[in-house]
């Protein structure tokens, strides 16, 4: 797959503010930028690349996939050692992180 010069350049500012914001929460967070994006956004809006940041010392595994799947996105860039998945997501997508342990961080 080859990606465009936009998109990486997303995925890669993305990963840099995950991993300045990363912490360990018992439930999910959205960064400061993600969430001034959602505001006044409708369900169905895209947001864009943004990349989910699980809390997990073992990488990604197929259950945090799961999770991602549960919500209907079924693509994406998976970052297996650093526990991430940069998806593009629609607001409603990112709304529904309640309950779970990860952050979400906007690319672009």
């Amino acid at each position: 797959m080859i990606m465009s010069r936009h998109f990486f350049n997303s995925i890669m500012m993305a990963l840099v503010l995950s991993l300045a914001l990363a912490a360990n929460t018992s439930a999910a967070t959205i960064g400061p930028s993600l969430q001034s994006k959602l505001a006044g956004l409708a369900h169905t809006a895209s947001v864009g690349t943004v990349v989910i940041a699980f809390n997990t010392n073992n990488g990604l595994q197929e259950s945090h996939l799961n999770i991602v799947r549960g919500r209907g996105i079924l693509s994406g860039v998976k970052l297996e050692k650093l526990g991430m998945v940069a998806v593009n997501a629609t607001a409603g997508q990112v709304r529904a992180r309640d309950h779970f342990r990860q952050r979400f961080v906007a690319g672009n």
